[in-house]
């Protein structure tokens, strides 16, 4: 059995330069606020004067090299050391450049799988890190849609690179070809069909550009057989007029504003919370220290460590399924300030009863909502901010700290604490002492890594469903980042190609999955990536032999008429033999302690473990169509909802 792999280090590689330009606008408007500037067109881009580019500096870098060996030399460049990827012969030149490369080419069973392991693999990583996939043409691409569409929702930058027929073939209905250009133009920010070799420098690191600058997400380059095997020649006399862009650096300050008017109302606040999504996880101290002022914090899934949740402050998650008292202080707040959050809709409840103490105290000029996002198009799309910025959300935070005063607002923290303390997350033990719950096991994983001082180093992926809210309730979260999971696209069988990604982007760290029986069987196929490079990622399936939530919805909304939610599961245990993988099963609530332990202190290489959990609800719970703080506390309450297809959640 082969070594678990080793992450190494790269720098990147900046395509070209441009100086900080200030930027204003109106104090009730979206303002830009970033560095990366936003080109209206080539010839505006061609004449600007803060561009400074060598138009034949790629040529006698790559004489001499193929398409697939270009690629692989821009890869180490930009400090790429991990691939995911499957071939075919479409892709062959690309995916033969790695032969002997220090990057390390890792086949998944599916190109699905080498998608959501790119993303795990950027998730996890943060920052410039890009997650990186390759597939053949036809089947390779449409195999790749899911994780592209999960990766543009959820804003994770990752390239994808796929093959396709020869140039001379595109529109012949060759074999293995199909429109991927049409297919993937709503699922990426951007892609590309190249169409030359001595262009293919630059439009390499566009894509780059592409993936990190503004909003993050997904780009795709097509790659014609025939000129991926061609041969650069540097006196082809080519000169990049299409593919310019901006040196890749992070968002510098500029001036806005209406930072002032913005400050004065957290100052005049009495009842403040913040809202902060994924697009403030770059911001963890300047979140911290708004909390630090007295402003409550909660959090949407993608955000969960953002702030330490044992500070009496913190509201954990909102939402659908968040606590109780984050989605009462919405409701109560005066002001809301939304940073890096786009107003989901699982968040918000019924739109026209959100924040009714906000939108009053915006009629006195004493409240109101916040809106800090980086893409334009989110501000005021669901809801209308009374202020907002449209930028970097930690460089927006930086020039706004110093202009909000500590308040003691001691009246709204006791309202907080006392919310907290009259619904706290819990859980219904069984009836039968010897059965447990997702949230026991997921409860006790969390309670004895922090026993061991492992905590800290912990990433935690997961499928979606009942297991995915039960994990974000009962880990206490505390480290951003290490919490990974599908939101916007709701993508089951992402926990385990998310946890290869991770474990590879991050080798020194604990990840562990916890997956539903029914999502876990989306990619359980890619157990063979997890063997073959012996990585020691750590899989603990909730199985209850359904799919649990829907199985809920269907109690709820279509009088308990059971129809494809329960699931002829195959023996985990034997599967994970078949794979040579350890493994272990845990069926009895006495053992449930020191299987956890056993499970968690495995260091030989990956392990499955078998928990045989109890069916459960997940509450607190917001029902469609209900305001955000109209919430079911307890099970035994959902009956009192009306049975009407019509308001089934997704």
């Amino acid at each position: 059995m082969k070594r678990y792999l080793s992450r190494g280090r790269g720098v990147l590689r900046n395509a070209c330069k441009h100086k900080q330009t200030p930027v204003s606008g109106s104090p009730s408007t979206s303002q830009p606020v970033t560095s990366s500037v936003r080109w209206k067109s080539i010839s505006a881009l061609r004449e600007a004067k803060d561009i400074h580019f060598d138009p034949e500096r790629n040529l006698r870098e790559y004489e001499g090299l193929n398409g697939g060996q270009i690629i692989e030399k821009k890869l180490r460049e930009y400090g790429v050391d991990h691939v995911f990827g499957f071939t075919g012969g479409a892709i062959l030149p690309v995916t033969d450049a790695f032969y002997g490369s220090p990057i390390k080419f890792i086949n998944n069973a599916s190109e699905q799988c080498s998608g959501h392991c790119a993303e795990g693999y950027s998730k996890a990583g943060g920052g410039m890190t890009t997650g990186i996939a390759v597939a053949t043409s036809g089947p390779g691409v449409t195999n790749l849609v899911t994780a592209l569409q999960d990766a543009l929702t959820d804003s994770v930058p990752m390239i994808a690179f796929v093959g396709q027929v020869p140039t001379a073939a595109v529109g012949t209905d060759a074999f293995q070809e199909c429109p991927s250009i049409s297919i993937t133009h709503p699922c990426t920010k951007w892609n590309y069909q190249v169409k030359s070799l001595e262009e293919f420098p630059d439009v390499i690191d566009k894509a780059f550009y592409k993936a990190h600058s503004g909003k993050k997400g997904p780009v795709l380059l097509d790659l014609p057989k025939d000129i991926m095997v061609q041969v650069m020649n540097a006196d082809s006399g080519y000169k990049n007029e299409h593919h310019l862009v901006p040196k890749i650096d992070p968002p510098k300050p500029s001036f806005i504003r209406n930072i002032q008017e913005i400050a004065d109302l957290i100052n005049i606040s009495k009842k403040p919370v913040i809202v902060a999504g994924q697009g403030a996880n770059d911001a963890v101290e300047e979140v911290r220290t708004l909390l630090g002022t007295g402003i409550p914090v909660t959090t949407t899934l993608h955000a969960l460590g953002l702030v330490d949740e044992d500070d009496p402050l913190s509201l954990k998650m909102l939402g659908m399924h968040g606590s109780a008292y984050a989605n009462y202080a919405v409701q109560e707040a005066d002001l809301i300030i939304a940073v890096g959050y786009r107003f989901d809709d699982r968040t918000t409840g019924r739109l026209d009863q959100y924040a009714p103490e906000a939108r009053k105290a915006e009629k006195t000029g004493t409240g109101g909502i916040i809106h800090i996002e980086i893409e334009k198009k989110q501000i005021g799309k669901i809801v209308k901010p009374t202020q907002s910025v449209w930028g970097d959300v930690k460089h927006t935070l930086q020039q706004l700290i110093p202009l909000v005063e500590n308040k003691e607002r001691a009246a709204w923290k006791k309202k907080v604490a006392k919310w907290k303390e009259m619904h706290p997350l819990k859980w219904l033990p069984c009836e039968d002492p010897k059965h447990f719950k997702v949230q026991e096991v997921v409860h006790e994983m969390d309670a004895y890594l922090h026993e061991v001082n492992r905590a800290k180093d912990t990433i935690w992926t997961t499928g979606v469903g009942n297991h995915q809210m039960m994990c974000a309730q009962f880990v206490t979260w505390k480290w951003p980042r290490t919490m990974l999971s599908s939101g916007s696209l709701g993508t089951m069988g992402v926990g385990v190609p998310y946890a290869v990604g991770a474990q590879l982007r991050k080798p020194d760290s604990t990840v562990i999955v916890i997956d539903g029986d029914a999502s876990f069987q989306m990619t359980s196929n890619d157990l063979r990536t997890l063997a073959e490079h012996n990585i020691p990622v750590k899989i603990a399936i909730m199985n209850d032999f359904k799919q649990q939530m829907v199985h809920i919805w269907q109690t709820i909304y279509f009088n308990q008429r059971y129809l494809i939610t329960e699931s002829h599961n195959p023996d985990f245990c034997k599967l994970a033999e078949a794979y040579d993988i350890a493994t272990i099963r845990v069926d009895d609530r006495a053992k449930l302690k020191d299987g956890i332990k056993h499970f968690i202190d495995y260091n030989k290489g990956p392990i499955i473990a078998d928990f045989r959990v109890q069916s459960d609800m997940c509450t607190p719970m917001v029902a469609p169509g209900a305001a955000l703080d109209d919430m079911i506390l307890e099970p035994e309450e959902i009956m009192r909802l009306e049975a009407n297809p019509s308001q089934v959640p997704g």
